[in-house]
C-alpha cells in the first residue's frame, strides 16, 4: 500500500458524512423559520435574534482536534507498529470529544460572564 493512498478514501467518507450534517442542519434551521412564521414573528425579528454560541469557535476547536488526532494516529502507528492503526483512529472521536467538551466549558463560562450583574 502507497503511503498516501488513504487520503482519497478518507476524504470521501468524510466528505459524505459532512453532506449529510448539512442537510440535517438545513432542515433544522427549516422547520424553526417554519414554527416562527406559524407564530407570526417577522424577518426583522429573526435578524435581532442572537445566536447561543459562536459556532466559528466550536467548528475551530473541532478542526484541530481533527488535524492533532490524525497526526497522531499517523505517529502512533509508525513508532508502535504492533499495536496497529485502530488505536489510531481511536484518536479521532476521542480529540473531538475533547474539543467539544471545552467548547461547552469555555461557552458556559462566557455565559456566565455575560449574566452577572454589572
Amino acid at each position: 500500500m502507497r503511503e498516501w493512498e488513504f487520503v482519497a478514501p478518507l476524504l470521501g467518507f468524510l466528505g459524505f458524512f459532512a453532506m449529510v450534517a448539512f442537510i440535517i442542519f438545513q432542515t433544522m434551521q427549516h422547520r424553526l423559520r417554519m414554527k416562527m412564521v406559524e407564530k407570526g414573528v417577522t424577518s426583522l425579528d429573526l435578524s435581532k435574534m442572537k445566536t447561543p454560541s459562536d459556532n466559528s469557535f466550536k467548528y475551530g476547536l473541532v478542526c484541530i482536534a481533527l488535524g492533532v488526532a490524525i497526526f497522531m494516529g499517523l505517529a502512533f502507528e509508525r513508532f508502535v507498529p504492533d499495536l496497529g492503526g485502530e488505536f489510531g483512529i481511536a484518536f479521532i472521536p476521542l480529540f473531538i470529544g475533547a474539543a467539544l467538551v471545552i467548547s461547552a466549558l469555555l461557552e458556559r463560562k462566557r455565559g456566565k460572564r455575560d449574566s452577572a450583574p454589572a
